[in-house]
C-alpha cells in the first residue's frame, strides 16, 4: 500500500519503520496514525508482524505478548543442581522416617566440580532447606544418588 502511495519516499519510511519500537506499534494498533517523513501512516498502511526473540519462547494474546528466555546460564545450572540435591535429601530425611521438623547433620561429597561448585554456592540455602545444623564435604559419605546425571554422596544424622 506504502509503495504506491508514497513511492520515492518508501526507503526513508522503511528505514524509520524498522527502528520503530513497542510505542510506535501500539499507536498504530490503537487506531492512530503517525506521520512519517511527511506521510501519514496508518495500521491498514503495515503488515504488522512479531518475531520471537532469538533463544525465547513467546506467546501472544491480544496485545500482550510474553517472553521467556530459555537460555541455561551457568548459574541457573547450578542454582538447578542444587535444588535437585535438596529434593534428594528431603526424599532420604523421608525414607528415613525423620519428622519434619528433626535437625540433621549432612556430609557430602562428590568428584564432579559442577556440583562441588553448586552446593558450595548455595550452602547456606540449602541447609536452610534440609534443616542441618552441621553441613560439610564429607569424602565418608556413602549414599550415592544422582543430580541431573551427576554423582553426590551424603550422609544424614539425626542430630
Amino acid at each position: 500500500v506504502l509503495g504506491k502511495r508514497c513511492g520515492p519516499k518508501l526507503k526513508s519510511i522503511s528505514a524509520v519503520l524498522s527502528g520503530w519500537s513497542f510505542a510506535e506499534v501500539a499507536e498504530l494498533e490503537a487506531g492512530r496514525s503517525i506521520i512519517v517523513d511527511g506521510e501519514v501512516i496508518g495500521k491498514d498502511d503495515l503488515l504488522l508482524t512479531r518475531l520471537p526473540v532469538a533463544g525465547a519462547i513467546t506467546a501472544s494474546l491480544g496485545a500482550v505478548t510474553v517472553a521467556l528466555d530459555t537460555a541455561v546460564t551457568p548459574e541457573l545450572m547450578r542454582e538447578g543442581l542444587a535444588r535437585e540435591f535438596i529434593s534428594v535429601v528431603q526424599q532420604a530425611r523421608k525414607d528415613a522416617g525423620l519428622e519434619v521438623s528433626d535437625r540433621i547433620q549432612l556430609g557430602w561429597f562428590s568428584d564432579d566440580a559442577e556440583v562441588v561448585t553448586a552446593i558450595s554456592a548455595h550452602n547456606a540455602f540449602i541447609a536452610d532447606e534440609i534443616l542441618a545444623v552441621k553441613f560439610n564435604q564429607d569424602a565418608a559419605a556413602i549414599t550415592v544418588e544422582e543430580l541431573n546425571g551427576r554423582t553426590v554422596n551424603f550422609s544424614i544424622t539425626k542430630i
